[in-house]
């Protein structure tokens, strides 16, 4: 029983683990594609 419930503590841990890593990912991201976008429209503005 308690070898159960430390096995499910340690899933539950890495599946957290890993939404929070997605999570991360996911927003750098988007913070790439909003300064490139932020790049590419500063250098039109520029010309």
């Amino acid at each position: 029983m308690l070898l159960y419930s430390m096995y499910c503590n340690h899933a539950l841990k890495i599946e957290v683990i890993e939404y929070l890593n997605s999570i991360m990912l996911q927003s750098c991201f988007v913070d790439l594609v909003n300064l490139s976008y932020a790049l590419y429209h500063a250098a039109t503005m520029l010309q």
